[in-house]
Formats: structure tokens, sequence, C-alpha cells
């Protein structure tokens, strides 16, 4: 019996020492576990562990894919607009773009926040100059293919122009990274909108221009506009590229039946062409081909020709002047403002002009400075600053100058305007001397010299053509008064010809003024030939066409408006209402339509107003309680939506049917009345206020 009791204990004691091993392995398993789930990825993390998850990874970078595309969709953008916004995605999220530099790299999440943070019009904008970089980043591009394709460059210089096009490429690309560097959203859109165009459009035209310094150099010389090549170009002078236009406007430079006499050893032909030693100390620049319409004549071959004095030349090489044996007469295009002038033979000597011979703007009698430099002096007339001459640049070989203008003569020059011209003069000193930290500000007696060195036929047209822009901005002021006079339609109107107004005065300082490689004015008086090119090309169609338009079609939707009933014209004054650009109505583009698509936008819209109203009415008689405040939300939104719809109906003014079919048959128009009738069906289900009529108890 005895005996039986120890087994029974023996056989307990065993069975509670099985249960504790039990247990003990039971925790150890539970320890591992919890071990191992602390260590496991972020897309493993058990539930309730707070450990952060890379929004960027796994399943939910697929959600956020989505996200941002309906965030797109709901901006209502073209399918380009879609595919510039990738565009830039796929930029600011590259980490091996700017990595270097420090730049932080978007995340999926960070661009999706990004885009939400910011409206349509705003996304839009930033879009436009985005587009408008990488256009100009594409034209460089062929740039370089038209190099990389020339035969006549050798295997080295080709292995130089593909490490500079990598380059090109991937600075472009990190300007962009680099202008969305900032946290703040609207920090990126300011600083794009401001200043990426310039920056980015500045830093591309530098380093194209140091590829085709690069190109002139290493392929042993330059090339003439017609691609032939050129003179071997000394290791201290200076290359510049100038434009070229199409062949069939190119100016033909000697007469191919006249003629030519060898020149002298040591000068250089008219286009850079082959044969000639350019001198150590000289600058090469090469000439631009003008249109033919602005072609400079030479003297003509095979006219009797009288002698002039003994060493005299004209300052244009007109007829009347010797020519020294190493330098090239030319009489001076007029060419754009982007072009440079070819300046004169630095070793040739200039005279005084024969009595008799013609100036430089081919009228006859005084003589007119020219911006040559002279074996290391200033080719101006020094006599007018006691300090003698000015230099810009830090260049030993290449002396460029500054033009000195002064008063000596423009007196003469006065006298010889009719009075319209002097007005218009009068009128271009008020404008280029009103102070301006963008553009140089004249004095009284810069302006004066300017004049003067352009001489009397200069400037006369350029009076002339400032007086061609002042007379069609006062016609067109004159028929805005006299055609519109409607409270909505007439200050949009001015706003928007005042506006073409700041364009043209902004193109004629640019035009008296010269500029640094980053755009920055500098204080200095440009060549007066630049000057003299740049207002010739002062189109006042330009400046105006936009106005021409609006107003046009102001008038014409004035014409239709008597044939609408009141219900629409107040539906056209509520869509012009939600116009946001104080430069735009409604009624710019309403006119390119007829009645009858008037009559149709105008019905369409006032149903999608009442059905505006009659949620808002209904929002408003909804007691305060669960799901009011949800109602409310989607109004807001939906009606901000609308709104929104609204304003980009500006961007669709490039044809009536474009415009049209937005207004009536876009894609999301219908679904405002929907969505509008939605939220009052949602607010009317909530509790309602009580209503209360107070009547009064008559005695």
């Amino acid at each position: 019996m005895k005996k039986g009791i120890f087994n029974m204990i023996r056989i307990k004691q065993y069975g509670l020492f099985i249960v504790i091993i039990l247990s003990i392995a039971l925790l150890l398993v539970i320890s591992c576990n919890q071990g191992r789930s602390a260590k496991s990825s972020d897309t493993d993390v058990g539930k309730g562990v707070g450990v952060k998850q890379d929004p960027t990874k796994g399943d939910d970078n697929e959600d956020l894919k989505v996200k941002i595309d309906e965030r797109l969709l709901k901006f209502r953008l073209s399918d380009k607009e879609v595919q510039i916004i990738r565009k830039i995605q796929e930029i600011v999220t590259n980490p091996d773009i700017g990595k270097a530099e420090g730049y932080s790299t978007y995340n999926d999440l960070k661009f999706y926040t990004f885009l939400g943070s910011l409206d349509d019009f705003k996304i839009r904008e930033i879009i436009r100059d985005y587009l408008k970089v990488y256009e100009h980043y594409e034209d460089g591009k062929k740039v370089f293919s038209q190099f990389m394709n020339d035969s006549a460059l050798d295997g080295p210089l080709k292995k130089r122009l593909q490490s500079e096009l990598d380059a090109y490429n991937y600075n472009y690309l990190f300007r962009l990274k680099q202008f969305f560097g900032h946290v703040n959203p609207s920090a990126v859109y300011g600083v794009v909108t401001k200043g990426y165009i310039k920056e980015a459009i500045s830093k591309i035209d530098e380093h194209l221009s140091k590829v085709r310094r690069m190109v002139a150099e290493g392929s042993g010389g330059t090339k003439g506009a017609g691609g032939s090549a050129g003179a071997e170009v000394p290791a201290n002078s200076e290359v510049i590229k100038e434009p070229t236009v199409p062949a069939s406007s190119q100016a033909t430079r000697v007469d191919e039946n006249a003629p030519v006499t060898e020149p002298a050893e040591g000068t250089l032909g008219a286009g850079g062409s082959a044969g000639a030693e350019v001198p150590a100390n000289s600058e090469v620049i090469k000439e631009p081909t003008v249109p033919a319409s602005s072609q400079a004549t030479r003297v003509d071959e095979n006219a009797p020709v009288t002698e002039p004095a003994e060493g005299t030349l004209g300052t244009d090489g007109s007829a009347g002047a010797e020519v020294p044996a190493n330098s090239e007469v030319i009489k001076e295009p007029a060419i754009p403002a982007s072009s440079q002038v070819t300046r004169v033979d630095r070793d040739a000597p200039v005279t005084e002009p024969a009595e008799g011979t013609l100036g430089t703007d081919g009228s006859a009698g005084g003589v007119e400075e020219v911006n040559v430099s002279l074996a290391g002096t200033v080719g101006v007339d020094d006599a007018r600053d006691p300090a003698g001459p000015k230099y810009i640049g830090d260049s030993t070989d290449v002396v460029v100058t500054e033009y000195i203008g002064g008063p000596a003569g423009f007196g003469s020059i006065h006298l010889k305007l009719e009075a319209e011209e002097i007005e218009g003069i009068g009128e271009l000193r008020k404008l280029v001397t009103s102070p301006s930290q963008d553009y140089k500000t004249y004095n009284d007696s810069e302006f004066d010299g300017l004049i003067s060195d352009l001489g009397v036929l200069k400037a006369k047209k350029i009076a002339i053509a400032y007086n061609a822009y002042a007379a069609e901005r006062k016609r067109l002021q004159e028929e805005l008064d006299a055609k519109i006079n409607d409270v909505e339609i007439s200050p949009k109107l001015q706003a928007e010809l005042d506006d073409a107004k700041k364009r043209a005065e902004f193109a004629i300082r640019s035009a008296f003024t010269k500029f640094n490689g980053d755009g920055t004015a500098l204080d200095v008086i440009p060549d007066p030939n630049r000057v003299y090119a740049s207002m010739l090309y002062l189109n006042s169609e330009y400046f105006f066409a936009r106005f021409k338009e609006y107003l046009a079609n102001s008038v014409k939707y004035k014409e239709m408006e008597g044939e609408l009933t009141e219900s629409q014209k107040g539906t056209f004054r509520y869509i012009n209402d939600k116009m946001t650009d104080p430069k735009f109505c409604i009624y710019f583009l309403l006119g390119i339509l007829n009645v009858t698509q008037l009559k149709e936008i105008a019905n369409l819209h006032s149903r999608i107003i009442e059905a505006q109203d009659a949620a808002s009415k209904a929002l408003a008689e909804a007691l305060d309680v669960k799901g009011k405040k949800d109602c409310e939300t989607r109004f807001s939104l939906e009606l901000l939506d609308y709104h929104n719809y609204l304003n980009a109906s500006k961007y669709k003014r490039a044809n009536p049917k474009q415009f049209y079919d937005h207004m009536v048959k876009g894609e999301h128009v219908n679904s405002f009345i929907d969505s509008f009738r939605g939220i009052e069906y949602q607010a009317s289900n909530l509790p309602r206020k009580r209503k209360y009529v107070i009547t009064q108890v008559l005695p």
C-alpha cells in the first residue's frame, strides 16, 4: 500500500516537472517570435508595433500612385500636361540627381502632398514654365547633334563633346531639382514661376556658348556663315558664333563677276574664309547674315569713283575713302538685337573723311565717331571724357569699349528732325531716363550722346519706329473708349491694353540696355548700331495682337447680347465673376461663338448654378448634427472644382470649337449637376431647423 502511494507521488512529481519544462519552452518560443518580429521588415511589422514605414515601398506605394492619378484627373489636365507632370515627378524622385550637391529627393508621398497643396492654376503655371525650359533644352541638344555628326571634327573632340553633352543633360535635370528643393510647396511654386525660366535658360545658353567655342578652337579654325573652313584663330582671340538665317535670306558679300583684289598679308576675309591669317591681338567675330531687305550694299564696283583725299576713310566704308591695305570696309547692316556688331580691324588707321564724304548714317557733312580700337586705344572721341576711355571686361588682348556718348553734334541733328520726330525722341528720353533696376537708366548727357552717335538718318528712323508704336497705342485706346462701355468688360480690356504698353516699354528699354551673361543690366551705353537695329524691330502688332483679339470678340458679343434672355445674361455675369485673372473676362471668348452656342452654354450652366443654390439652401436649413460637416466639405470642394473649371476656359482660346466643347461637352461639366443634387439630397435627410411663424393677434 505504501509502495503504491509512493509510486503515485513520484508520478505526480514527474508530471509537474514536465509541465514546468514545457512552460519554460513555451516562454522561450514566444520570446523568440517577438525578437524576430521586432527585427522584421517594415511591411512585416505586427499590429500595434510603432515602427515607421517607408511610404515609397510595398503596396502602399501602389496606393499612392493611384492617388496621384486621381489628383491629376481632378485637375483636368490635358494629356500633354499630365506627361509633363510625370516627367517632373521622374526628375524630382530620382535620388541620383542632386545627390552630390546635397539636395533631398522626393518620394511618392511628398510629391502627392505637393500636388495637393496647389490648385490647378498654379500647377499649370509650373507646367508652362517647365515646358519653355524643356523646349530650349531640346533645341540645345540639336546643336550637339549637329557637331557630333560633323565629319570634319576629329575623334578626341567628339569624345569631349560627348562628355559635354552628358554634363548638359545632367545640369538640365539638376536645375529643376534645385528649384524643387524647398520644403513648402508654395515656396516651390514661387521660386519656379519667378526665377526658373531665366536661371535655367541662361545656364543652357552659357553651356552652348562654351561648346561652340570648344568646337571653334578644337577644329583648327572658325567656320564661315556657309559652313566653310575659316582662318586659323590664334589662341588669344575671342571667337563669337553668331546666329544664322536661312540661306535664302543670306546677304551676298561680293559681286561674283567683279574683280577681287587679294588682301594684304595678315588680313581676314569677309566670311572668315581660308587664306587669311588673323593678327595675334585681334578679335575674330563671325558676321551674322541678315534678311535680304536689310542687306548691306557695297559701292558699285563698276561705277566711276572720284578719288578721295589721300589716306581718308568714310566711317561706313562708302565712296570717297581709301581703304587701308589690311582692313575690310563693309557697310554695317541693320541686324537683330541679339547679333553682335562686327568691329573694324584694330590696326587700320582711321582719319577724318575728306570734306563732302558721307557720315555713318549716309548723310552729308560732319564726322561720326566709330567704336573701333586702334592699337590698344579706344576708337571714340576720348576728349569727351577727361578720364579717358572706359573698359568693359578683363581681357588684355581684346579691348571691348563702352560707348561714351556726348552732346557734341546733337544740336545739329536736332535741327534736321521734323517736329513729330523731335517729339518721338523726347518720349524715348522720358522713358529711358526714368529710374529702373532692370534696365540701364540714362542721364540726359548719355542719351544726347547716343543720339549724336547714331546720326540724323538713324535718329529719324528710331523716332519713326517709336511714333508708329505710340500712334497705334493711341488709336487702340480711342477704339476701346468708343466701342466698349460695359462695367464688366471695359476694366479688363483696359488692363490688357496697359499690360501690352508695359511689354512694349520693356522691349524699348531692353534695346537701350547692354546685359551681361546672366541677364543683369550693365550701367554702360550699348553700341548705337545695336540700339538702332533693335528699335527697327519694334513691332506694334506683336504687343497689341492679344488686345485686338479680345476687343474684337467683346464687340461681337455685345452685338449678340440683345438676342439673349436676362437669365442667360445673368448666367454669363456669374461665370465672369468667377474669373480670377485681372486681365481676362469670359466675354473675350464668348464673342468667338454664335448666338445658338451662347444660348446652349448659358442654359447648361444655369442648371448647374440652380443645383448649386438648391444644395446651399438645403445645407443652410439643416441642423448642426453629425453628417452636416461632411456635406459642407463636399459642397465646398465641388464648388471650388466648378469655379476652377470655369477659369480653365481661358486656356481654350486657340479656336472656337475648343472653347465650346470645354463649356458644354467637357468630361466633367455635366457631372456638376449630379454632384450638387447629391449633396442637396444628403443635406435634406438631416434634421431640419424649426421654422417659426410669428403672427400678430389683432385686438
